[in-house]
C-alpha cells in the first residue's frame, strides 16, 4: 500500500465517506479524537505517541483526527461520527512541534495536514511512514514500545524488540541478462547484478557455470579485457567462473553488469544446433543470504 499516495489522496470527502460506510479501522488507518487543539491533555499527547510508535515500528499508516470510531456488531472499531476540530491552525503547529519528543530515536517522514469543513474548523491528518531505524519507543510520559495488528496497538514484547533491533536496511541482488547481438552466431550476453533491495549491497560475489558451447567472452566486457567485478582464480578442479570484490559496493536500483559470455564458435560443430544457453549461477553480499539458481535463454532469442 502506498500510504503517502493515500495520504495526499485524503480530502474532505474521503472522511465523509468514511463516517458513512462505517470504514473500518485497519492496518494502516487509525481514527482518532482530541480533548484540546493545544494537545495540553495528557491523554492527546499519549495517542500522537503511541500512533507514532506503532505505525513506525509495522508498516507505516494514517491517523485521521476528529472522527469518532467505535465498535460495530462484529466488534470491529468503525467510523461513526464526526467530532469537528476547532482551530485546526493550532492543531497543526502543536503537532509538528511534538512529533520530534513522541518516540525515540526520531522518526523522519511523518507529515501532517489540514482537512478543513469551514473556515479552521474540521479535520487533519497524519501519516508515519515504516522505519528502517526502529524500534522507535513512544516517549512523551509512555516511554513503551508499540506495533499495529489489525485495528489496535499493543505494547511489544521482548521478542518483538529484540526482532526490531535486527531490523536493517538490507540489500537484494538479481541476476540479469542482457543480449548484445551483432550478427549471425557473433553475440555477446551481457551478465550483471541489480540490487532491487534497500540496503547497499558490499563486497558482491557472483559465481557462474556455462554449458558448452558457451565461455566467457575473450575481451571481457568492454573489448580490453575488463571486468565489473575482480575475476577470482577457479577452485583446484573446478569449471565454474568466480568474480568478487570486498571494495566493491552496488547501490540500490543500481544494475551493475559483471562480465560477459559468447559463443566459442571453433566447438560449434559438435552439435548439430547451436543448444540454449544455460547459466547455473550463485549470487552472495554482505547481509545477504547466498542466492543459488540457473537462468536459461533459448538459442531463438540468442540469434534473434
Amino acid at each position: 500500500m502506498d500510504i503517502f499516495r493515500k495520504y495526499d489522496e485524503t480530502n474532505l470527502h474521503t472522511i465523509e465517506d468514511y463516517i458513512r460506510e462505517g470504514q473500518e479501522e485497519n492496518l494502516f488507518l487509525d481514527f482518532k479524537l482530541l480533548a484540546d487543539p493545544t494537545l495540553s491533555k495528557r491523554d492527546d499527547r499519549k495517542s500522537l505517541a503511541i500512533a507514532l510508535s506503532g505505525f513506525a515500528n509495522s508498516e507505516g499508516g494514517i491517523i485521521v483526527w476528529g472522527v469518532d470510531a467505535r465498535k460495530n456488531p462484529e466488534g470491529v472499531d468503525v467510523a461513526c461520527d464526526r467530532k469537528e476540530i476547532e482551530n485546526l491552525s493550532l492543531l497543526l503547529s502543536r503537532l509538528n512541534q511534538y512529533t520530534g519528543d513522541a518516540v525515540d530515536p526520531l522518526l523522519g517522514g511523518v507529515l501532517h495536514k489540514k482537512i478543513p469543513s469551514s473556515g479552521d474548523r474540521g479535520f487533519a491528518a497524519t501519516v508515519v511512514p515504516l522505519s528502517d531505524s526502529g524500534p522507535h519507543m513512544a516517549k512523551l510520559g509512555e516511554n513503551r514500545y508499540y506495533k499495529r495488528s489489525g485495528d489496535s496497538f499493543y505494547i511489544m514484547e521482548h521478542f518483538d524488540i529484540e526482532d526490531m533491533f535486527g531490523r536493517r536496511k538490507k540489500p537484494k541482488l538479481l541476476f540479469t541478462t542482457k543480449i548484445l547481438s551483432r550478427s549471425d552466431l557473433n553475440f555477446r550476453v551481457i551478465v550483471a547484478l541489480e540490487n532491487i533491495g534497500r540496503g547497499v549491497a558490499k563486497s558482491p560475489f557472483l559465481e557462474i557455470n556455462l554449458n558448452s558451447p558457451y565461455k566467457i567472452a575473450d575481451f571481457g566486457l568492454d573489448g580490453n579485457g575488463s571486468f565489473g567485478l575482480t575475476a577470482l582464480p577457479p577452485s583446484l578442479g573446478s569449471t565454474s567462473y568466480k568474480y568478487g570484490a570486498s571494495s566493491k559496493v552496488i547501490h540500490p536500483g543500481i544494475v551493475h553488469d559483471v562480465t560477459a559470455v559468447s559463443l566459442n564458435r571453433e566447438r560449434v560443430q559438435e552439435f548439430r544446433e547451436v543448444p540454449d544457453l544455460v547459466i547455473n549461477y550463485k549470487i552472495a553480499a554482505e547481509d545477504m543470504r547466498m542466492v543459488e539458481s540457473t537462468k536459461t535463454i533459448p538459442t531463438k532469442d540468442l540469434l534473434a
